[in-house]
């Protein structure tokens, strides 16, 4: 069996909808027929899933470039800046820079490389 029958068997299993495992069915044909070895699909996997993700393929550099002003959407809490290379980095009124994927979320610093590589859920804060 091949990996992208492989990947159409489970997803029937996972009961997916037929319109989205043909989706998933091109995005594995396009994938395979261009990095089709196990050195190349070991080396594009990683980079495919951090693309997926929104993450960088580079370590943020913290330069004003890399940042939007998100005041707007912060619920009045002030200045609020999103970087654009990274949506689950953020810097807050004090310039505090941190990761939202970050469990705590910790203060950040610049080269900064996010290593969780999940796609995140949106974040909804609520005050109380």
């Amino acid at each position: 069996m091949s990996m992208i029958e492989s990947a159409v068997s489970e997803l029937k299993l996972a009961g997916f909808p037929d319109d989205e495992i043909g989706v998933m069915r091109q995005i594995l044909t396009l994938f395979f027929n261009t990095w089709d070895s196990g050195g190349s699909v070991w080396a594009m996997a990683p980079v495919l899933q951090r693309c997926i993700a929104g993450k960088c393929l580079t370590p943020l550099t913290g330069a004003d470039s890399e940042w939007m002003d998100v005041s707007d959407a912060s619920g009045g809490r002030g200045p609020v800046r999103q970087n654009v290379r990274c949506s689950t980095v953020f810097s807050d009124e004090t310039g505090r820079c941190y990761d939202i994927d970050t469990p705590g979320r910790p203060t950040i610093t610049f080269p900064y490389m996010p290593t969780e590589i999940g796609v995140s859920s949106p974040v909804i804060e609520i005050d109380l």
